[in-house]
């Protein structure tokens, strides 16, 4: 839907950024029932979504929807302008950004 109107590589970025904007407000949303104890713990639950997200990518995206291995780990390639991998920071990041100043 994106794409058609401004092009390949600017609706990589658009719905990249878009998809970030999601995690954080789901996951501000969803940290008061998962209740983190600790910053470690935030931590954990962040490398757990990393986890689940490229497992979901590259299985899903391989053998669900039949992309190449190459074209999904094309996703991660920051030098030709791909910023998939801000995804992955942000799933990282965004435990613990959700929970900042609700504690005190």
């Amino acid at each position: 839907m994106i794409v058609p109107k401004i092009g390949e590589q600017a609706g990589h970025i658009v719905s990249t950024i878009i998809l970030c904007g999601l995690i954080l407000l789901v996951s501000r949303i969803s940290m008061s029932w998962v209740g983190p104890n600790s910053q470690l713990e935030n931590l954990l639950i962040g490398m757990f979504w990393v986890l689940l997200t490229v497992g979901f990518e590259f299985l899903a995206g391989h053998y669900a929807f039949k992309k190449s291995w190459e074209s999904l780990l094309a996703d991660y390639n920051v030098a030709q302008g791909r910023i998939w991998i801000l995804v992955l920071i942000t799933n990282l990041l965004a435990p613990t950004i959700a929970v900042w100043g609700k504690n005190n």
